[in-house]
């Protein structure tokens, strides 16, 4: 397996996302990953266990992702049978 380690900052502003079934926006916090640079992502208040956000602080998250690699027999097609 792989593992890499990266630092996500949370944004001291908050912004809204509507969810999914909803037509009212939810206050979030704004989360910027390194997958997508330069760019806030909305992310629930209760997202994160044991991690309790306030409004006004910038903060920035340890984050660890483990990649489990592609095994060969992942790669073999399954025949579909109709």
């Amino acid at each position: 397996m792989l593992s890499m380690k990266s630092r996500c900052p949370i944004s001291a502003e908050t912004g809204t996302y509507i969810p999914w079934g909803s037509d009212t926006p939810v206050e979030c916090m704004l989360v910027m990953s390194e997958d997508n640079p330069g760019v806030w992502e909305p992310l629930g208040f209760n997202s994160i266990k044991w991690f309790t956000y306030e409004r006004g602080h910038e903060y920035y998250l340890s984050v660890e992702r483990t990649i489990s690699p592609i095994l060969p027999w992942m790669l073999q097609t399954v025949p579909i049978r109709c």
